[in-house]
């Protein structure tokens, strides 16, 4: 996974906070994740 590789964190790790920040957002997949920071003009 590449953003564990550019962090030199391990893919477990990633998929940890990317669960941890979904349920934070009320989002559960990276296109919806996607989708609230683009409308939220975070992107």
């Amino acid at each position: 996974m590449e953003i564990g590789k550019k962090l030199f964190i391990s893919e477990g790790t990633v998929k940890i906070h990317l669960h941890n920040i979904y349920q934070k957002l009320g989002v559960d997949s990276r296109t919806k994740l996607a989708r609230y920071a683009q409308e939220k003009g975070l992107v």
